[in-house]
């Protein structure tokens, strides 16, 4: 049986929030800066390539349709063939484009453009960097820092659309990066993100959500954010020391400008904000929900985003801190639900497939066939605290009750559900 969130790796529905500073896009290496390559979209944009950088584009996704949220990850050609570390990228997304987000994996796959799910994403490593609004590209790290991408790696795009127009839309990105100092000096930089998973916005309400989490080392933070979607209205976040004083990092309004050039706190690498061991970060969102549908992750958001001097990636849930990557679980068993099945008013328990989107119009919005092998995980859940947060019919798995984050099981699914 689940025991918690970390047995189902629910972690990697977020892995493309998590770590450290460039952007890409996909096909091949392109070094026009001035010149319409062929088979680009005369609305895209050209960013211009540096000197010793290099320029990515997605192919041209087609006919994303009206009312489509869709994210799609695209396995570039590019491999390196030794470790590269890069400074920072630019990047462009045509019309409808929320974000652009660039990572690497180091198990290279056969290139391709994709639907993205949990499966296609588990192996995929720290953010290089980004556009829109995962992407801080507003920040510039320091000439010296950048993100080391070991010898071997291919890197990875991904890209989220929403097309709130009444027509089919063809879609594109490029992203092009800048090369890193060779200096003796220079730093590896790593993320950290704090992530609420568990909260839901009522149709037609305002609402606020807290969540905590205990670091459990030392980060040293060259900048942070505040990250909510379009009906955010308030971001806040606070550090509670060891000692018993409490520091306040920001406490600002949120509007929907905020969402792709977000407010940046930013430290010198000389003097970076400290958060240490033992040390309690606490993030408050707000929000005013003006549609007529109930909003959860990861339509909205409530996400405190750093970049530190520490290499890799951080990640605390809800109050666990998880690991990037790995292999998918497996949950064994028959297939828990019927082909169509509709699942209960929140859409626990409802038929869905990998990287089909079938979740996305429910509260439960993570389809299990995106984070799990085997058959048994093929219909939707979302995160709960207990029972009440399920609905009708489901229940919230976890024996432990220190496990913050669990995951919602139809009741008749429980018994013959394996790991």
């Amino acid at each position: 049986m689940v025991d918690s969130l970390r047995d189902i790796d629910v972690a990697k529905v977020f892995v493309a929030l998590t770590s450290a500073l460039v952007v890409g896009c996909s096909g091949s290496a392109e070094s026009e800066s001035s010149t319409r390559p062929p088979g680009v979209l005369p609305e895209l944009e050209i960013v211009p390539t540096p000197e010793g950088g290099v320029a990515l584009y997605t192919p041209i996704i087609e006919d994303i349709q009206p009312g489509a949220d869709v994210t799609y990850c695209t396995f570039t050609d590019l491999v390196t063939d030794r470790d590269l570390f890069i400074h920072t990228t630019q990047g462009s997304q045509s019309s409808l484009g929320h974000h652009a987000l660039m990572f690497y994996t180091q198990e290279p796959e056969e290139p391709r453009t994709a639907p993205c799910g949990g499966q296609a994403m588990e192996k995929l490593r720290q953010i290089l960097g980004g556009s829109g609004g995962e992407g801080t590209s507003t920040w510039v790290p320091p000439d010296n820092v950048g993100v080391l991408v070991p010898a071997g790696s291919q890197l990875v795009v991904q890209t989220h659309w929403i097309n709130v127009t009444p027509e089919p839309v063809d879609v594109q990105a490029m992203m092009v990066t800048q090369p890193g100092s060779d200096s003796p000096d220079r730093i590896a930089a790593g993320t950290l993100t704090v992530l609420d998973l568990l909260f839901e916005v009522p149709a037609g309400a305002q609402s606020e959500t807290t969540t905590q989490c205990v670091f459990d080392k030392d980060y040293r933070m060259m900048m942070h954010i505040g990250h909510e979607h379009e009906w955010g209205t308030h971001v806040h976040a606070e550090v509670a020391r060891v000692a018993g004083q409490t520091e306040l990092l920001f406490d600002r309004p949120f509007s929907p400008h905020d969402v792709f050039e977000p407010p940046v706190d930013a430290y010198p690498i000389e003097d970076p904000l400290l958060i240490a061991a033992g040390d309690t970060l606490q993030l408050t969102c707000a929000w005013d929900n003006t549609t007529g549908e109930a909003l959860a992750f990861p339509r909205e958001m409530c996400v405190f985003f750093g970049y530190t001097l520490e290499a890799g990636d951080a990640r605390c849930i809800n109050g666990t801190w998880m690991g990037a990557g790995g292999g998918g679980t497996a949950l064994q068993g028959p297939p828990c639900a019927v082909v169509g099945a509709a699942g209960n008013e929140n859409g626990v328990g409802k038929y869905c497939t990998m990287a089909g989107g079938e979740c996305a119009t429910t509260s439960a919005s993570i389809c299990l066939a995106d984070y799990t092998t085997g058959e048994f995980g093929n219909f939707c859940t979302k995160l709960c605290a207990d029972d009440t947060d399920c609905g009708t019919g489901a229940v919230c798995t976890g024996s432990d009750p220190q496990a913050a984050t669990k995951a919602c099981i139809p009741s008749e699914c429980v018994s013959s559900m394996g790991g």
